[in-house]
C-alpha cells in the first residue's frame, strides 16, 4: 500500500493504523507518491488531495492514464464534501472517495471491499483467453495492455529463449513492474502468462491437423516435445492427443 500525504501526523497515523495488514510506504505529496507509485506498483494508493507539489487529482490523473499503473486502484481523502469534488475525482480515475475526518476502521473496510472485487476479477484470468479479456470489467487500457502483452508473446512463440526480461523490454517496463501489473490483472506470475499464452496457440494448431503434436511443441518455444505434452496435460487436463480426439469428436 502506498499513502500519499502531507500531513505528517495523519500520514503516519494511517500507516500505523493499517501496518499491520499491509506492507504501507509512504509519500509527502503527489510528485514523490507518482515515483513511488511507478517503482513499487502498490496493490492500492490512499491519497490526499490537497497537497504542495502535485495534488491528488494530479496524481491519480497521471497514474490512471500509465498502462504501468493504470490497474491501481485509488482512494481519495478530501476535506471537501461537494458532489462537484467528489465528480471531479471520479472523473479522474478515482475509485473511492473519502471525506475527512474520517474513521480509519471505515476506511480499512474500503479498502478491503476494493481489493477483494479486485481478487474476484484476477480468478477469472487464472487461465485467460482473448474473449475474456475483451469481456472483462477491467479499464480500456489495462484491455490493451493485455492484448498488447499476448501480441508480443504471439510473435516471438517459436523463439525458445523469449523470456519474462526479453518481455519486460518489449514493452519498456522492468521485470518488477511487469511481475505486479500482470499477477494485478490476471492472478498469473508473468512466467505462467506467456507459458499459458504458449499453450493456448498450440492449441489453436492442434485443431487445423496441420501439424504433428511434436511440431506444434517446437512452434509454440518448447524444445523437448516431453515437455510440450506435460504442461499441455497440466494446463488442459489432457494430453495433446487427447485433446485433439475430443475436438473431433465433438
Amino acid at each position: 500500500m502506498l499513502v500519499v500525504e502531507d500531513n505528517q501526523g495523519l500520514r503516519e497515523y494511517i500507516a500505523d493504523e493499517l501496518e499491520g495488514a499491509y506492507h504501507v510506504e509512504q509519500a509527502v505529496n503527489g510528485i514523490e507518491g507518482l515515483k513511488k507509485a511507478v517503482d513499487f506498483i502498490p496493490d492500492i494508493i490512499i491519497s490526499d488531495i490537497m497537497m504542495p507539489d502535485g495534488d491528488g487529482l494530479e496524481l491519480c490523473n497521471n497514474l490512471k492514464a500509465d498502462e504501468k499503473t493504470s490497474h491501481i486502484p485509488i482512494i481519495l481523502l478530501t476535506a471537501k464534501q461537494t458532489d462537484e469534488n467528489k465528480i471531479e475525482g471520479y472523473n479522474v480515475g478515482a475509485d473511492d472517495y473519502i471525506s475527512k475526518p474520517f474513521n480509519v476502521t471505515l476506511l480499512a473496510a474500503r479498502i478491503n471491499n476494493i481489493l477483494e472485487s479486485r481478487k474476484k476479477l484476477r480468478e477469472r484470468f487464472s487461465t485467460h483467453t482473448n474473449v475474456s479479456i475483451e469481456e472483462s470489467a477491467i479499464a480500456d487500457i489495462d484491455k490493451e495492455f493485455l492484448k498488447k502483452v499476448v501480441k508480443i508473446i504471439e510473435e516471438n512463440l517459436s523463439y525458445l529463449n523469449f523470456d519474462i526480461d526479453k518481455l519486460a523490454t518489449a514493452l519498456k517496463m522492468s521485470r518488477r513492474q511487469l511481475y505486479r501489473k500482470l499477477n494485478a490483472l490476471t492472478n498469473q506470475t508473468a512466467h505462467d502468462f506467456i507459458t499459458n499464452t504458449r499453450l493456448e496457440h498450440a492449441a489453436a494448431l492442434l485443431i487445423t491437423g496441420e501439424f504433428t503434436i511434436s511440431e506444434i511443441g517446437y512452434k509454440v518455444g518448447f524444445s523437448e516435445p516431453s515437455n510440450f505434452s506435460r504442461s499441455f496435460t497440466k494446463k488442459f487436463g489432457k494430453s495433446p492427443k487427447k485433446y485433439l480426439s475430443d475436438q473431433k469428436v465433438i
